[in-house]
């Protein structure tokens, strides 16, 4: 899943470089995203949660917004910059949501900040969970 996660960011780098699909660049942002926290979850030390176990707890609830929680819940980090990541997360994914099902199209402009906003959120998770895998 972390090769899978870094694939997907280089992708969302390659739409953004080409600038003819800012939509799906922001979908793929996203994407490296969650499946970097996915990974993360499944790569850590003390208490993992297999991709299996992920895949069964959230069988009844949004998967996203649970592997969120479980990465808050393990960063061990002050609480203004453990909400202040939820919060990167949770409009990412707004972003996401927009480019994939609204009319309403995503700029270049946008897509490059979102694009920088995934890059950021992928560094802070490897700097709170560089002594945990």
């Amino acid at each position: 899943m972390n090769r899978k996660a870094e694939h997907t960011l280089a992708t969302a780098q390659f739409l953004v470089s080409t600038q003819q699909h800012p939509n799906e660049s922001v979908h793929c942002s996203y994407y490296a995203v969650y499946q970097y926290m996915v990974y993360l979850l499944n790569a850590v030390k003390v208490n993992p949660i297999t991709y299996e176990a992920q895949k069964e707890s959230t069988r009844d609830q949004d998967s996203h917004n649970y592997v969120l929680d479980a990465i808050s819940n393990r960063m061990q980090a002050p609480l203004r910059e453990e909400r202040r990541f939820k919060e990167g997360v949770r409009n990412l994914k707004q972003a996401r949501v927009q480019a994939d099902y609204e009319v309403e199209a995503i700029t270049v402009d946008e897509s490059l900040r979102y694009k920088q906003l995934a890059d950021g959120l992928i560094a802070k998770l490897k700097q709170y969970f560089r002594d945990k895998i």
